[in-house]
């Protein structure tokens, strides 16, 4: 076949694909140019999901006449003239090319009315070819309405989805505008209906409290953070209020709508440990940082951005993050209904019910945290020298279960008052009632009973136990008997030999054994004796994504990363039966601990039931 130059009406066809593939990318294209234009209201009216009609409204600065024209060929713009202003582009729009896109695959009219003129003019194009153009009366600012999409593209038009789905994305789209631009007043019509109406407000915790409920807008919390190369302002939800989706997250780079893993990374980063997997916070930040340290040109609808020094961006952000959820305490680690609850019952207020302030109380509780004991023993499987031996509580009853199967507790700690004993007393007896399915104790309360998953609660138990003794005594390595040999990829090679010292920091000494092999020689001599068989790779892995993601972590961060992933390896498992007296141990350890609801990656680990909602289900009151 002969190479040869492809029709120009063929190639805007196929150019148009990238930039048009249902309405909702129309109304994005129009509305960015509406913004550029500095207008300050913008109606949007639409019919049939937008198949029939989008008519975009505005009071910007207008086209001239001149200009009209010019405006609907590919690749003409006011925007950038050097590859200079590419650098640093500071519009939505600059490529010149929705406009041209859009009139390829529909009927479109467009009027404009510049402020030095008397007249406006409008433009009629269909297919792409110009039918008439001609003088109008109006006021400043644009109107383009856009017929019939894909009238000359049936293909292209059966792919699209019904008219609700297609005013759905449309709706979405305009609540992504609304928080972008708060300032601008921003209507969408649907037939005759007003689906959107903003109240064209700064505030966006009030454009919020326009949109959602009441629940949600309280559970809002404002972030406004200065850093060295970026400032970051708008609203995250506390860890209570989440999702199981990222619909309601909206993430904007010098007011630009983007979907970054950057971003989205540090935003799990921020809510480790207090949203479970798979669920999402509200989110809505502006990031403001000189355009030319980000690049804007990487996508055809420029969802994606490329950020020049991405770990800088990733450690400010999270600082931002971190700062506004600590000083807010919209991550407290605790749900507050449960922890009020908690706090009720003092025997020294001879049963007086009385709320307390929580927050006093969670600064008195960490104050006089105890040291936590309880461990995992399998010496069956330790590849490290062997210590003295302890003993476990010699009052158990029952008979010890092989360590493959069930983990024997210890508990060294004296009793000790502790401002957090869930719904039991200072002086009240831990009263374990047994266990069901090897994996859920079942502890009776004054007021209620609990449920409590054993593999969690020792996960928590173990986790704050671990990191204890690192801020202790810092980071002492402990060489093995026998090295651990893992096997790797060849891309995964190229990770371990980057950052071998960045892991000898923390205790972690491996050596490269061929082309796609390593040994662990040592381990962090605070988890040596908690190591699992085949948690090596894993946190590692773990480690290494994270060293990957920021770049430089702090040795903070790389010990709670490392410390998570082996208090879950090493927690004992569901479905193994604990004796009684074990289960006692760990349910007074886990109520000493400085999280006692939710284990370090997120999960919930107590759950309580009141005596009135008993009675109710019984109908006794």
């Amino acid at each position: 076949m002969k190479v040869k130059a492809l029709d120009p009406h063929l190639i805007n066809i196929i150019a148009a694909g990238e930039i048009v593939d249902r309405p909702a990318s129309i109304v994005k294209e129009l509305v960015e140019n509406s913004l550029d234009a500095m207008a300050k209201r913008i109606d949007i009216d639409i019919q049939n999901g937008g198949l029939q009609l989008i008519r975009v409204e505005d009071d910007g600065q207008g086209i001239s006449k001149e200009d009209l024209e010019l405006a609907i060929q590919r690749h003409t713009t006011s925007k950038i003239s050097t590859q200079e202003d590419l650098d640093g582009i500071q519009t939505l729009g600059f490529r010149g090319e929705a406009l041209a896109s859009i009139c390829e695959v529909a009927k479109v009219s467009v009027s404009s009315k510049t402020a030095d003129t008397d007249e406006g003019n409008q433009l009629i194009i269909e297919a792409g070819d110009v039918q008439s153009i001609s003088a109008v009366g109006r006021r400043q600012g644009t109107t383009i309405e856009v017929r019939d999409l894909f009238f000359n593209l049936p293909p292209r038009r059966k792919f699209l989805k019904s008219e609700k789905t297609e005013t759905l994305h449309i709706t979405r789209l305009m609540k992504r505008f609304l928080f972008s631009h708060p300032e601008v007043h921003l209507r969408l019509i649907q037939g005759k209906r007003t689906v959107l109406d903003s109240p064209g407000s700064q505030d966006l915790i009030e454009i919020a409290s326009h949109l959602y409920d009441t629940k949600v807008a309280k559970g809002l919390v404002p972030v406004d953070y200065q850093g060295d190369v970026l400032k970051v302002r708008g609203w995250v939800s506390t860890a209570q209020l989440n999702r199981a989706d990222r619909n309601e997250q909206y993430t904007f780079v010098n007011a630009r709508a983007v979907s970054d893993a950057v971003i989205y990374y540090t935003l799990n980063r921020a809510y480790e440990g207090t949203l479970q997997k798979g669920r999402h916070p509200y989110v809505c930040l502006h990031i403001e940082l000189d355009p030319h340290l980000v690049d804007v040109n990487v996508h055809p609808q420029k969802h994606e951005v490329r950020f020049l020094d991405a770990q800088t961006i990733r450690r400010e952000l999270l600082q931002a993050l971190n700062q506004t959820l600590l000083s807010s305490h919209a991550t407290p680690n605790l749900p507050w209904k449960q922890a009020e609850e908690a706090l009720r019952y003092r025997p020294e207020r001879t049963g007086a019910v009385e709320k307390l302030d929580l927050r006093e109380e969670l600064e008195q509780r960490r104050e006089a945290m105890p040291p936590i004991q309880t461990e995992l023993r399998d010496a069956s499987t330790s590849r490290f020298p062997e210590r003295q031996p302890e003993t476990i509580n010699e009052s158990l009853s029952q008979p010890k279960v092989e360590a493959a199967q069930t983990t024997p507790i210890e508990e060294t700690v004296q009793p000790s008052a502790t401002p957090f004993q869930s719904s039991l007393t200072e002086t009240e007896e831990v009263r374990v009632v047994g266990q069901i399915h090897g994996t859920y104790i079942v502890v009776q309360t004054s007021s209620g009973f609990e449920l409590i998953d054993q593999h969690v609660a020792h996960e928590r138990v173990l986790y704050e136990k671990f990191l204890k003794q690192i801020a202790e005594t810092g980071i002492q390595s402990q060489k093995m008997l026998l090295p651990e040999t893992i096997k790797v990829t060849p891309d995964q090679a190229q990770q371990f030999g980057q950052h071998m010292g960045t892991l000898a920091k923390l205790g972690i000494d491996i050596e490269a054994f061929g082309p796609d092999t390593f040994l662990v020689r040592a381990w962090p001599q605070a988890l040596a004796e908690f190591h699992a068989e085949t948690g090596y790779q894993h946190i590692l892995q773990r480690l290494l994504e994270v060293i990957e993601q920021e770049g430089d972590p702090s040795f903070e961060a790389l010990a709670e990363v490392m410390v998570a992933s082996l208090s879950c390896e090493a927690a004992v498992v569901k479905n193994t039966l604990m004796p009684l007296e074990a289960m006692r141990h760990l349910v007074k350890q886990l109520k000493k601990a400085d999280n006692p609801f939710h284990c370090p990656h997120g999960r919930p680990i107590i759950l309580q039931y009141g005596l009135p909602e008993l009675e109710r289900a019984f109908k006794r009151r």
